[in-house]
């Protein structure tokens, strides 16, 4: 299952990689969604031209709830997080009955803990606030 974030674009949508993009839904929230990604290196590239306020990180899941696909591993997806350095992060695509979500959240404590990771539970959204963070 995936964690849902409801926005309205009102600006640019930056594409870099057909699974990834940066929405600029007004002009102080910027939001990157990692999509169906392997760990790499322009992830820091993209975190300084773009600077995301909010960044959606695929973490785990099993392949027979993605679609046979696996993702970023809970380290991997923190160690994204540390090189972007969002502001929230918001793990998708994690077994919401696995343990994934939790040690990821525990890992961006540790590598990135300016990031406050908020965990979803599925068919919930999240408002952000640029003010608020």
């Amino acid at each position: 299952m995936s964690a849902y974030i409801f926005l309205q674009v009102r600006r640019h949508v930056y594409f870099w990689i057909t699974t990834q993009l940066c929405y600029y839904a007004d002009e102080r929230t910027r939001i990157y969604n990692v999509g169906d990604s392997a760990l790499f290196s322009d992830m820091k590239l993209i975190a300084e031209l773009y600077r995301p306020n909010v960044a959606l990180v695929p973490v785990g899941g099993q392949p027979e709830l993605t679609g046979g696909f696996a993702h970023l591993a809970p380290r991997e997806a923190a160690l994204c997080v540390q090189w972007v350095g969002p502001e929230v992060v918001i793990p998708t695509h994690f077994d919401p009955k696995g343990a994934e979500a939790n040690e990821f959240t525990t890992l961006v404590g540790a590598l990135a803990p300016t990031v406050k990771p908020v965990v979803l539970e599925p068919g919930k959204a999240l408002t952000y606030n640029p003010q608020k963070y």
